[in-house]
């Protein structure tokens, strides 16, 4: 997996869509952890929440960590090729 690349969720339904925006790893205790900063696409069924919520809609409202073992590659990035 790298940054760019267009990723699914295994967890959530086929209409959610993100694309890696960065990739980190940290040491908890003797396992080590992968997870991606993740965009996800405006048109998910969650990307609502906000505003029915009252919340002003944000770009970083969209934006948040999963851990790699649960994305899926659609379609690889720049830095991919």
């Amino acid at each position: 997996m790298n940054v760019g690349d267009l990723v699914t969720h295994i967890l959530m339904d086929k209409d959610w869509l993100g694309m890696v925006l960065k990739l980190e790893s940290c040491e908890i205790g003797s396992t080590a952890e992968h997870r991606a900063l993740v965009h996800i696409n405006s048109n998910h069924v969650f990307s609502g929440q906000y505003q029915k919520a009252g919340i002003p809609p944000q770009k970083e409202r969209k934006v948040g960590w999963v851990d790699v073992v649960f994305l899926k590659l659609v379609a690889g990035g720049i830095e991919s090729a």
